[in-house]
């Protein structure tokens, strides 16, 4: 499968004006996108093609502040693809709200929402979602969260997906459903078991008083102990009944949302925080350098002073909203609670209520078979050999379903076994682990390869558990977050394209479209700048934009430039071919 994005048109869409914007994205091999601060660089290549695909920009802008301010309506983008040798065409917009999916030139007719309509084009169209878009497609500089800085759970999505093991997960989600079944169909017939034991006993006690009656004899002392007993059933049962009268069970709050705002939050924080490091980068630049180290000229001191200020203005109030997410979260994390514990407080009312209404049914039987006994004892005659009958008829049906139950209950606990069996496979440390480790070991040589390309002499391994395990040649463990930014690129390129490479052999997921945002700007030196280009011109079938700031020394290294100008508040791009 390989998706061949082929131009992208826009129009009204943050600094682009009415005048529709079309980039061809397939006919020229390496293209770099440069222009100056707030020109509309990254939102002229990245932005419009994530709006598209996704719905949402790259980068973290609101959707309704995607329209163009002047104009304020007819927001459009429009991108066609090819796969597989059909043609797509995606149509969205704002204001008005616009989705539209064309397939070889028909539009499809789809009735559901716009939310459903998505999940299905990234399901059965483009075959990744926005996670996996991010790691494959896309190193970009804002809100662009690098694989080795994701948790180990976000890790996992984005494995699944490239590996395409979903099927696993969803078999284990319903196994899991079947798991849950089970368990309650067992639990039910070890009830009905219970009581019908309970019953057959009940009515073999009977049986025998039955047999056992004749006209001479009166037990006085066995027919007050039954009728006391028969006093103490009753009393047990209105004080079950009592109890369950006055059993106030409540019901379950959903917890859904507050998870889905805590997971939000904190996606948001992780967000922030990435930012702000980004930020502080760029801080102690200017507050250790007075010259650029790359062109030796000096840094204006009032520019220097700016820079300084607004960057240490823009951490604070940053700072500020972090503050503001934690308590947030914080508070969510105790409604939370608070919702866990009223919810295991009605799951245990439930049970509660479950024993008292099979306690009643147990006294109900008890108070049945002591009453017919009283009554006899009471009243002392010859053997009533049609009740005697009836009864043993009686037994031997309860005997029947008792040995019916039990073949229920032995296929069940069968099942069970079986379930458990499976669950096992489906756990992460089963089939998928087969699988992963063996991607895993090509995934990890692929690292080798492009981080010795990229003059990084580090040993990386990533296990099954996608944590990592970083040594240089003496053996000493580095982590990650101990490397220098340089080191921290160097990793993070070498990881887009170790995954770039393996989705592409397993032909999931191959796309000529790579975008590099601001990724020669920064920690980039110029050995590593040289490296990326090589790289990139050595990749085969891939249309690569680099997006930066820079132009000196590496315009000619590319086919193509596109400059991004802004005049009078609306961007413009000018094309030329080198």
């Amino acid at each position: 499968m390989i998706i061949e994005f082929e131009k992208i048109s826009f129009k009204n869409f943050l600094s682009f004006g009415d005048t529709p914007t079309e980039v061809n994205l397939k006919d020229f091999k390496t293209t770099l996108v440069t222009g100056a601060n707030f020109s509309g660089k990254s939102s002229s290549i990245l932005d419009t093609i994530t709006f598209a695909l996704f719905g949402r920009p790259f980068r973290n802008i609101n959707k309704p502040q995607l329209i163009n301010v002047y104009n304020k309506k007819n927001c459009l983008v429009e991108l066609t693809f090819t796969k597989n040798k059909t043609h797509y065409r995606i149509v969205r917009g704002i204001k008005p709200n616009v989705f539209e999916i064309y397939r070889d030139g028909e539009q499809f007719d789809i009735q559901s929402s716009s939310k459903d309509q998505q999940d299905e084009f990234e399901k059965t169209i483009l075959n990744f979602t926005y996670q996996t878009f991010q790691q494959i497609v896309v190193l970009g500089s804002a809100n662009y969260i690098p694989f080795m800085k994701m948790k180990p759970n976000d890790r996992r999505q984005v494995v699944d997906d490239i590996l395409n093991l979903h099927v696993f997960t969803q078999m284990n989600d319903l196994l899991r459903n079947d798991i849950s079944e089970t368990k309650s169909e067992i639990q039910s017939i070890d009830n009905q078991l219970y009581l019908k034991s309970e019953l057959l006993q009940q009515k073999e006690d009977y049986l025998e008083s039955l047999k056992n009656i004749n006209v001479s004899s009166v037990d006085k002392e066995e027919v007050d102990a039954l009728l006391k007993k028969i006093k103490d059933i009753v009393d047990q049962q209105e004080a079950k009944r009592d109890e369950l009268d006055n059993l106030d069970i409540g019901s379950f709050i959903e917890e859904d949302d507050l998870l889905v705002k805590i997971r939000k939050y904190e996606k948001v924080k992780e967000k922030i925080m990435y930012s702000v490091n980004s930020q502080k980068k760029t801080y102690d630049f200017f507050i250790d350098n007075y010259k650029c180290p790359t062109c030796e000229q000096e840094i204006e001191e009032s520019f220097r002073q700016d820079k300084i200020n607004s960057l240490k203005t823009a951490m604070l109030e940053k700072k500020e909203g972090v503050e503001q997410l934690v308590d947030k979260i914080s508070e969510l994390r105790t409604e939370k609670h608070k919702v866990d514990n009223h919810n295991s407080l009605v799951q245990y009312k439930i049970q509660q209520r479950g024993d008292l209404l099979s306690d009643i049914e147990k006294l109900k039987i008890e108070h049945g078979a002591s009453t017919d006994k009283y009554r006899y004892l009471q009243k002392p005659q010859t053997l009533d050999n049609e009740k005697i009958h009836r009864t043993e008829q009686e037994i031997q049906q309860l005997k029947d379903q008792i040995q019916e139950y039990q073949e229920q209950l032995d296929v069940l606990h069968n099942d069970a076994e079986v379930q458990k069996d499976c669950s096992f496979l489906l756990k992460d440390s089963g089939i998928k682990s087969l699988i992963m480790n063996k991607y895993l070991n090509l995934l990890n040589k692929n690292m080798e390869f492009y981080l010795k390309k990229f003059g990084l002499k580090l040993n990386f391994e990533l296990d099954s558990s996608f944590n990592e395990k970083i040594t240089n040649f003496s053996g000493h463990s580095f982590s990650y977050y101990s490397l220098s930014e340089g080191e921290k690129l160097r990793v993070d390129l070498s990881m887009m394209l170790s995954w770039r490479t393996l989705a592409i052999k397993r032909a999931k997921m191959k796309t000529n479209l790579l975008i590099l945002d601001e990724v020669m700007d920064g920690a980039a030196d110029s050995s590593l700048q040289y490296e990326i280009v090589s790289t990139l011109h050595d990749l085969k079938d891939t249309n690569v934009f680099v997006i930066s700031h820079r132009t000196e020394g590496l315009v000619e290294k590319f086919q193509r430039n596109l400059h991004v100008t802004r005049h009078i508040g609306f961007s413009n791009i000018q094309e030329t071919l080198i």
